[in-house]
């Protein structure tokens, strides 16, 4: 078999002409091959042969000898030595060959192919290797196997995962929210995922472009355990301020208070934050002073400030409220026929505060004026005061109005009686008398007369003789209604004498006489006769004349001189009373 020598074996000797009984044998000598390699019928020669034996000196040999041997191929074993490899998702594997080759035979092994069993990784995996082929100078003298087996590892590959993850507003904690798993390396049509994990910002305040650490990360899908893959992955997000509104608390007051004290509320604090985490102190402004008027004004808050919080401020309402004014009417009084003293009230409620810059007055708060029930008479009263037109300004509410009363007291009215006079044994005329205070007040609608306000009549004292008289003429009856308080003042009733009846005292020319011509009275004492005249009944006039006349007689005609009035001459004489009676008309002649 070939063992990569010449070297041959020989395994036999003979001679040939050695006599029969002679001690002789061929021996010794090496041999070899015509050359190492493997054949068949190959020359072997053999050298250095000898003869030995007892008889051996008594013949000569040839000291070289040739034959044939064969040379059998050597039986090469070619195992395989598996490389362990990084999943690639096949079978497909590496191996190195190697073999018992003889010496420094030059061989040149190879193979067809190497696989694992599949693609899937795993330690000491069973390699088959097929095709194996022998070439080189010393090939031809091996036999060899063409297949062999072997063990190698799949390793896990490594693959790249990466995260996105998701920008979100402020909320006091560093956790992330992973937007978006990616890997990168995964092979052919392998199912493999990034997954899983949390996220969490370097810290919880806000900025941008900051950094956002994944932890628990993995594989999954039908290839997962074939690649090992990072647990933690990095990325970049922005926290951005939360909004936070900070609205001022809406608040009211009565107009001349100061401010109250404000507040505000604060509304998208982060959990377990509160105001104490913003910087600046929170200040409030508002146009509103105490003297400004009833309305709504605007409460401003400012101040504040932090760089995780976007602050809206929301301005509140200050409502200044108006002021509970009352007002009292003061009571009232007039004289009947006058005018309505000016209505006068009282005010409780104004502000009067000088330290606040809020000093108000009646005259300042109110307009209008009061009005009273309608009536002008003594007994309709006393008439109610009531509110008017009065109305506060709408910094106050004119929310208790206190009435009173207008009375009216009667006015004084002041009659004074007419003398009278009649003849003795004649009719008292109708008594008169003159009125002074009556009102007569267009403006009010009053034009009081005698007729509407007085009722009865005046009497005098009883008596009907010349002598008793005269008579007081007294109030009687006569009254005025309730507008008015009635003054008297008393006057007298003469009666005078005729001839049946002489005046005592007097001389025989002289009467006391009380004519009453066309209804008009007069009463002249002494010489004296006033007589009405009316001419063609004309315009009346009034002539006194100096009467010489006899008139101790009723029935007698009498002439009267007339030279004191008239410039001379006589009257026409009358017959009194047939011929100038009461009524009569005479022309003077």
């Amino acid at each position: 078999m070939y063992d990569a020598t010449d070297l041959a074996t020989i395994t036999g000797r003979s001679l040939v002409g050695a006599i029969a009984g002679d001690v002789v044998s061929y021996s010794g000598g090496a041999a070899s091959f015509s050359d190492k390699n493997a054949g068949t019928g190959k020359t072997v020669s053999g050298t250095g042969l000898t003869l030995t034996g007892a008889d051996a000196g008594n013949y000569t040999v040839n000291t070289s000898a040739t034959t044939t041997a064969d040379i059998t191929k050597a039986a090469l074993t070619v195992s395989s030595i598996g490389q362990n490899k990084v999943y690639d998702a096949t079978p497909s594997a590496t191996v190195t060959l190697v073999d018992n080759r003889l010496g420094s035979d030059v061989l040149a092994l190879g193979y067809g192919a190497a696989s694992f069993n599949d693609k899937i990784i795993g330690a000491a995996k069973t390699v088959a290797v097929t095709g194996i082929a022998l070439g080189g100078a010393d090939a031809g003298n091996y036999s060899f196997n063409t297949t062999t087996s072997t063990t190698a590892d799949i390793m896990a590959l490594a693959i790249t995962g990466s995260i996105t993850a998701a920008n979100k507003a402020y909320d006091a904690s560093d956790a992330a929210t992973i937007t978006g798993r990616s890997v990168a390396g995964v092979l052919g049509a392998d199912v493999v995922s990034y997954s899983g994990g949390t996220a969490s910002f370097d810290n919880k305040n806000a900025g941008t472009g900051k950094t956002v650490t994944g932890t628990g990360l993995g594989l999954t899908g039908a290839d997962a355990g074939n690649y090992t893959v990072n647990s933690t992955a990095t990325t970049q997000a922005d926290i951005t301020p939360a909004p936070l509104d900070i609205t001022a608390n809406s608040a009211t007051r009565v107009y001349g208070d100061a401010n109250p004290t404000f507040a505000a509320t604060y509304t998208g604090f982060q959990t377990g934050e509160s105001a104490a985490t913003l910087s600046g102190t929170l200040a409030f402004a508002s146009p509103s002073v105490p003297s400004s008027n009833v309305g709504n004004y605007a409460i401003i808050p400012s101040g504040q400030s932090s760089t995780n919080y976007t602050i809206s401020y929301i301005n509140g309402t200050l409502s200044v409220a108006p002021v509970s004014l009352m007002v009292t009417a003061d009571a009232k009084s007039k004289v009947y026929g006058t005018s309505d003293a000016v209505l006068t009230f009282g005010v409780t409620g104004l502000v009067n505060n000088p330290a606040l810059g809020v000093v108000d007055t009646a005259g300042t708060v109110l307009s209008g004026t009061l009005t009273r029930a309608g009536g002008e008479t003594v007994l309709g009263g006393p008439y109610a005061i009531t509110q008017g037109s009065l109305v506060a300004n709408s910094n106050y509410t004119l929310s208790s109005f206190a009435g009173n009363g207008l009375t009216i007291t009667p006015a004084a009215l002041n009659v004074a009686a007419n003398s009278q006079n009649k003849i003795f044994g004649t009719s008292d005329p109708v008594l008169t008398f003159s009125v002074t205070g009556l009102v007569n007040n267009p403006a009010l609608g009053i034009a009081d007369t005698a007729g509407i306000v007085l009722s009865g009549a005046l009497t005098r004292v009883p008596g009907e003789s010349a002598l008793g008289g005269p008579y007081a003429i007294t109030q009687g009856s006569l009254a005025a209604n309730s507008n008015y308080t009635l003054g008297f003042t008393l006057n007298n009733f003469t009666i005078t004498g005729a001839a049946e009846e002489p005046v005592l005292g007097f001389n025989p020319g002289q009467i006391i006489y009380t004519g009453i011509i066309n209804n008009d009275p007069y009463e002249r004492p002494g010489n004296f006769w006033h007589i009405s005249l009316n001419y063609n009944n004309a315009d009346p006039g009034f002539d006194v004349m100096r009467g010489t006349g006899d008139l101790n007689s009723r029935s007698n005609r009498h002439s009267i001189n007339c030279a004191s009035v008239f410039g001379g001459g006589f009257c026409e004489t009358w017959q009194f009373p047939q011929q100038f009676g009461e009524g009569d008309k005479k022309e003077a002649k």
